[in-house]
């Protein structure tokens, strides 16, 4: 389902028109998040307890440490005030700090469109200050090959 890479790309959110509350969609539900609350040093950040709730990702960790597990076994994990994630055991750069807590594991937005990328599909609308999160969707051709839909 999630599939994991280690590519990553740096970007601020300096595109955001206003400083109006953030919505997130994410597989179809809603979540408003306070502006202040998600842009961070120019930066747009998520939550990744959401995203792992909607690819069924394993959850384990402290309140300082957290890791997902995809149900391929490939593995992200997140340090509370950390500059870098593991993936499968590699260390990248994150492009911002992880902020984790019992209840949240704020994220730069750049760094988890490349991580979880592949199978999922990641859209940001600057003009409404919304972030959709879906499901990538396949089809095959006539030669068996899987083209995104």
């Amino acid at each position: 389902m999630c599939v994991l890479s280690s590519v990553y790309m740096r970007r601020k959110v300096d595109s955001l028109p206003n400083k109006d509350d953030i919505t997130f969609i994410i597989g179809g539900k809603t979540y408003t998040k306070k502006y202040s609350d998600t842009v961070l040093d120019g930066k747009l950040y998520i939550d990744m307890l959401l995203i792992a709730q909607y690819t069924d990702m394993k959850i384990s960790g402290s309140e300082s440490s957290v890791k997902f597990t995809a149900d391929n076994d490939n593995y992200l994990r997140f340090e509370d005030g950390g500059t870098e994630a593991v993936i499968n055991g590699s260390m990248v750069e994150l492009g911002g700090t992880a902020m984790v807590s019992k209840d949240r594991c704020l994220i730069p937005y750049d760094f988890l469109t490349k991580a979880v990328g592949n199978g999922l599909r990641f859209i940001l609308d600057t003009e409404t200050n919304t972030v959709k999160v879906d499901r990538r969707m396949y089809a095959t051709d006539n030669d068996d090959v899987f083209i995104p839909v």
